[in-house]
């Protein structure tokens, strides 16, 4: 696919299910209204998501592991620079973990400084 590469798309699959998840709880909890009125809902379905995407990440990556050793600089370069076989918006599942972990705190410090 264009955008995602192997299983790249559970990237978006897990931000999806986990956010509507997230927001479901704090509507159970808080009334409906409170979600529509407070971002900070979302956010426990974006790090979750975070958790998931680093460690589904890693152990992708790691099955998917290459022998560097026995080659010469320009070659790794070129084998690393074109391998990740997961990717979702032309970067490897793990990176998604950070990116979305800052992505949940923006979300939370958005929400307590609107007023």
């Amino acid at each position: 696919m264009i955008f995602w590469r192997g299983l790249g798309f559970f990237v978006f699959i897990f931000l999806l299910i986990f956010c509507v998840a997230s927001a479901i709880v704090v509507a159970n909890i808080y009334g409906s209204d409170y979600v529509d009125h407070h971002s900070w809902a979302w956010a426990p379905g974006i790090f979750l998501t975070a958790v998931v995407c680093w460690f589904l990440g890693k152990v992708l990556a790691k099955r998917d592991d290459i022998d560097l050793d026995n080659q010469t600089p320009l070659k790794k370069l070129e084998i690393l620079s074109s391998y990740s076989r997961h990717t979702f918006g032309f970067m490897p599942i793990y990176f998604w973990g950070p990116i979305l972990a800052v992505a949940g705190l923006v979300v939370i410090m958005l929400d307590y400084f609107k007023n």
